[in-house]
C-alpha cells in the first residue's frame, strides 16, 4: 500500500475584485469597501488550503462495487467509468483551518465573505492537487467523483468513512485538519473528498444528478448516461 502524499503548503490567490463582485459588494460604500478589504487581507496572510491523496489500486469491478486496495467501494457508476483501468487516487483537499479564529470577531455579513473566500482557497486546493497528479504520474486527463455529489445512488454519502478511515488511512484530520462527523458532514465546511481517475472524456456527477437548481452544478442531466449506469430493472 503506497503512502499518503501531503500537500499542505498550497500557493494560493484572492483575486478581490473578483471576489466583491461575486458577493455583489457596494463599490460605493465605503464601511462595507474597508471591512471587505481587511478580510480579505487577514485570509491572504493567515490561510493556508491543503490535501492529501493516496495512489491506489483496483483490484476488482463488478456490478456495483470497485474494490480498491481490498476495500469495496459501492458504487455502480464508478466502475462504469473506470472501465479497465486499474488506478485511482483517493483525496481529500480543503480551505484549511487557519482563519477559524478570524469569525470570532466577524459580523454576519463578514461570515459570508469569509465563507465565498474559503471556496475560492478549496477552489485553488483541487486545482493544485489535480495539477500535481497529472504531473507526478503523467496523466494528461482526469476526471473524479464525490461520495454524495449527485443522486444517492450514483455513490451513497457514507461511504465517506472509507475514504477517511480506510484508503487515507485514517491520518486526514491528523495532516490537514478536516474532520468526518457522524452525519457525514466535513469539517471545516469547504472541504471534500473523494476518487480521482484517468479519463478519456471529461466526466462530472452533475450528469447522473435530477436537482435542475442545484447552485454548484458543472455539467447538465444526461439521461442517456444514467440509463446505462442503473440496473436493468431500474430502467422505464
Amino acid at each position: 500500500m503506497s503512502k499518503c502524499i501531503v500537500l499542505d503548503k498550497i500557493p494560493f490567490h484572492l483575486d478581490g475584485d473578483k471576489l466583491a463582485a461575486r458577493i455583489h459588494l457596494p463599490k460605493d460604500d465605503r464601511e462595507l469597501c474597508k471591512s471587505w478589504e481587511n478580510l480579505l487581507s487577514k485570509v491572504e496572510s493567515s490561510g493556508q488550503p491543503k490535501a492529501i491523496y493516496r495512489d491506489c489500486t483496483v483490484d476488482e469491478i463488478t456490478e456495483d462495487t470497485v474494490v480498491v486496495d481490498g476495500v469495496p467501494l459501492k458504487s455502480r457508476v464508478m466502475g462504469h467509468q473506470l472501465g479497465e483501468r486499474k488506478r485511482l487516487f483517493a483525496y481529500c483537499a480543503t480551505c484549511g483551518t487557519e482563519t477559524r479564529n478570524l469569525e470570532d470577531t466577524a459580523e454576519p455579513l463578514e461570515r459570508f465573505w469569509l465563507e465565498e473566500l474559503r471556496l475560492s482557497m478549496l477552489h485553488q486546493a483541487v486545482e493544485f492537487m489535480h495539477s500535481e497528479i497529472k504531473r507526478r504520474y503523467s496523466i494528461p486527463k482526469i476526471s473524479w467523483m464525490a461520495p454524495g455529489s449527485g443522486d444517492a445512488s450514483v455513490w451513497p454519502i457514507n461511504e465517506q468513512t472509507k475514504l477517511f478511515g480506510q484508503l487515507l488511512g485514517g491520518i486526514v484530520t491528523e495532516n490537514i485538519g478536516v474532520v468526518l462527523t457522524d452525519s457525514m458532514l466535513m469539517l471545516p465546511y469547504k472541504s471534500t473528498s473523494g476518487v480521482i481517475f484517468a479519463a478519456e472524456h471529461d466526466f462530472a456527477t452533475c450528469r447522473l444528478c435530477h436537482r435542475e437548481h442545484c447552485p454548484n452544478r458543472r455539467a447538465p442531466f444526461d439521461a442517456d448516461l444514467w440509463k446505462k449506469t442503473q440496473p436493468d430493472w431500474n430502467l422505464p
